[in-house]
C-alpha cells in the first residue's frame, strides 16, 4: 500500500514541483537577460541586432569547444532516445549550459524556441532527484517521462499536450500504472507555473468560427505549409553539412552568419525572438499589410535556419509556431476576396507546421488548440496537421515508423543501421515451422504447435500459397469458447502481413515497428510459403552490430 501511494503520488508530486519550478527559472533567465539586452542597447536602436548577435554566436560556439561537449542540438527527440535507450544519463555540464545559452540567445532576440531546452533541464534535474532516491531501474523511465512532460506542460501552460508527450518518450505503452503518477506530476507543475507566472494563453486569440466552405482550402495550406516545413528542413541539413566540412574554421563562419542573421532581425524586428505578441497582432486588430506578413514569414525562417543551423542551442517549436501562424494567415490572405477568414488558417498553419517539423500531428494538434482555446478548430487542426506530416514523409521518404522503432532500440535515422536493414540477407533469419492446411481442426493445431514449441502457424492451401495465420492464442480462445471442434479456416487470420523475397525495404521497416509477434512468414513473390523470418533475431543482431543503444 505505502509503495503504491509512494509510485502513485509521492514522487510524481515532487516531479511536477521539480518541473514547474524549472519553467519559472527558465523564465525568470529570459527576462533577466532582456532587460540586459536593454540597458546595453542604450540607444534603443534595431541595429544593435548587428553587433550583439554575431557575439552571441561567436560566444556560443566558443563555451562549446571549451567545455568539450557535443554540438547537436537539444530536440524533444532526441531526449526522448535518451529516456528510452539510456533511461536518462543525461550530461549535467551540457544541461546547464543550454538552459544558460538559450536564455541568452532569446533574451537578446535570436529567434529560437524553448521545449528541447526545459525538456532537458526537466529531465536532468528529475534524474539527479531520482538517483539520490535510488529509484528502481524499471521504474526510471516512467519518472523521467513524467519528469519531462510536466517542464514541458508547466513552460507553455499545456497539460494536455505534456499528456501525450510523456506517452510518446515513456516506452510507449497505456496502462494506469504510467498514467497516474504522469498526471500528478503535471498538475503539480501547471499549478506552479500558474501560482507564479500567471494563467494565461501564450497568445491572445479570439473566438473565431468555422466555415464548411473553408475545407476546400484546407488541403492546399497543408501543402503550402509543407514547402515551407522544407525550406526549414533542407536550410538546416545544408548548414549541419557545412558545418561538419568547415569544422576546423568555422569560427569564421559562424561569424558571418551571426552577423547576416543580426542584418535580418534589425530590418525585420518583428522576426527577433519568440514573437508570440506579433501572432496576437495578427490574430486581433492586425496592422501589417499582406506583403510585410511574407517578409516577416521569410525573415522567421532565415533567422531559424542561421540560428540552429549555426549551431546555437534552443527549441524549434516556437519559431515554428510562429512561421505556421504568419504562413498561415498569408495564405488565408490570398483568399481574401473570397470571404475567408485569414485568422482561422493562421491558427490551423500554426499546427500544421509544428507538426510537419516535428512529425507528430496528434502532439501538435493538442498542443495548439490549447494554447490558443480555439476547441472549435480541432477538426480542421487534426486533418491539416496529419496531410502536412505525410507529405513531408512522402516528399523526404520517411520511414512513419522511427517511434516505434526506437521504442524497441532501433535508431532509424542512425545511418549504419539504415544500412544494415538495406543489406540485410532475410534467409538468414528463417525459420522453417511446419504449415496447415485450412480443413484442420483447432485442436489437431494446437498438438502441432506443442510439438514444435512455436506458437504460431502458417495455413497454406492446396498448391502451398500462404492464405492466414493461426497462433496460439486463437487457439485459447477457441477453446475458452468450447469450439475447440472448429475448423482452422473458422479462426485463422486471413491476409496477414507478410515479408516477400522481393519486399521494399519500407515493407521491411514496418514489420520490425508494428508487429509485435516473434514471426512473420515469409514468401516468395508469388505468395508460396517459405518459413518465418525471426524478427526478434533480426532485432537482437542489428542492437549488436551497431551498437544503437550509443548516444552521444
Amino acid at each position: 500500500m505505502i509503495k503504491n501511494i509512494v509510485h502513485f503520488f509521492i514522487i510524481p508530486f515532487f516531479l511536477g514541483v521539480i518541473g514547474g519550478f524549472s519553467a519559472i527559472i527558465f523564465r525568470w533567465l529570459i527576462k533577466i537577460f532582456t532587460m540586459f539586452n536593454e540597458k546595453l542597447n542604450i540607444f534603443q536602436s534595431n541595429y544593435f541586432y548587428l553587433i550583439s548577435i554575431p557575439v552571441i554566436f561567436l560566444l556560443s560556439d566558443w563555451l562549446i569547444k571549451k567545455l568539450k561537449i557535443s554540438s547537436e542540438n537539444v530536440t524533444l527527440d532526441l531526449i526522448a532516445k535518451k529516456v528510452i535507450l539510456l533511461k536518462g544519463k543525461f550530461s549535467k555540464i551540457k544541461g546547464f549550459l543550454v538552459l544558460f545559452l538559450t536564455s541568452l540567445s532569446i533574451g537578446f532576440g535570436i529567434p529560437v524556441g524553448r521545449e528541447g531546452p526545459i525538456a532537458k533541464l526537466g529531465g536532468l534535474l528529475s534524474e539527479i532527484f531520482l538517483e539520490k532516491l535510488k529509484i528502481e531501474k524499471i521504474n526510471f523511465p516512467i519518472y523521467l517521462g513524467a519528469g519531462i512532460a510536466s517542464a514541458i506542460a508547466a513552460t507553455f501552460n499545456a497539460p494536455v499536450a505534456g499528456a501525450i508527450l510523456g506517452l510518446e518518450i515513456i516506452i510507449g505503452k497505456i496502462n494506469s500504472y504510467i498514467i497516474i503518477p504522469l498526471i500528478i506530476s503535471i498538475v503539480t507543475a501547471t499549478f506552479i507555473s500558474r501560482e507564479f507566472i500567471g494563467n494565461f494563453a501564450a497568445f491572445i486569440v479570439p473566438h473565431l468560427s468555422w466555415n464548411e466552405e473553408y475545407v476546400f482550402f484546407i488541403p492546399f495550406e497543408a501543402l503550402f505549409i509543407s514547402v515551407l516545413c522544407l525550406i526549414v528542413i533542407e536550410g538546416l541539413e545544408y548548414l549541419r553539412v557545412l558545418k561538419v566540412k568547415n569544422r576546423h574554421y568555422w569560427h569564421k563562419y559562424i561569424v558571418i552568419l551571426g552577423l547576416f542573421a543580426g542584418v535580418i532581425i534589425s530590418l525585420v524586428p518583428e522576426s527577433a525572438g519568440i514573437g508570440y505578441e506579433h501572432i496576437t497582432t495578427i490574430l486581433n486588430d492586425n496592422s501589417y499589410s499582406v506583403s510585410y506578413i511574407f517578409i516577416i514569414l521569410a525573415a522567421k525562417i532565415i533567422g531559424l535556419i542561421l540560428s540552429i543551423g549555426s549551431g546555437l542551442f534552443g527549441g524549434i517549436m516556437s519559431p515554428s509556431i510562429f512561421i505556421g501562424s504568419f504562413g498561415g494567415y498569408w495564405f488565408g490572405s490570398v483568399f481574401d476576396f473570397l470571404g475567408i477568414d485569414p485568422r482561422v488558417f493562421a491558427v490551423v498553419g500554426a499546427a500544421s507546421m509544428l507538426a510537419g517539423i516535428t512529425k507528430t500531428p496528434l502532439r501538435s494538434s493538442v498542443i495548439i488548440t490549447e494554447l490558443t482555446h480555439s476547441y472549435q478548430l480541432v477538426l480542421p487542426i487534426l486533418v491539416a496537421s496529419s496531410l502536412t506530416v505525410f507529405l513531408i514523409s512522402l516528399i523526404k521518404r520517411d520511414t512513419f515508423f522511427k517511434r516505434s522503432l526506437l521504442q524497441k532500440g532501433i535508431d532509424i535515422e542512425n545511418k549504419e543501421i539504415y544500412k544494415f536493414l538495406k543489406n540485410c540477407n532475410l534467409e538468414k533469419y528463417l525459420v522453417k515451422i511446419p504449415a496447415i492446411k485450412e480443413k484442420f481442426s483447432v485442436y489437431r493445431a494446437s498438438l502441432l504447435i506443442k510439438k514444435n514449441k512455436f506458437n504460431i502457424l502458417a495455413v497454406v492451401d492446396d498448391n502451398g500459397k500462404l492464405i492466414g495465420l493461426i497462433t496460439l492464442t486463437d487457439i485459447r480462445k477457441s477453446f475458452l469458447l468450447n469450439k475447440k471442434h472448429l475448423e482452422i479456416k473458422d479462426i485463422m487470420t486471413k491476409n496477414p502481413f507478410v515479408i516477400k523475397t522481393n519486399s521494399s525495404l519500407e515493407d521491411i521497416i514496418r514489420a520490425i515497428g508494428l508487429i509485435e509477434n516473434r514471426f512473420v512468414p515469409y514468401t516468395d513473390e508469388k505468395g508460396n510459403y517459405l518459413g518465418f523470418i525471426d524478427l526478434r533475431s533480426l532485432v537482437k543482431d542489428l542492437s549488436i552490430t551497431y551498437n544503437s543503444f550509443y548516444l552521444k
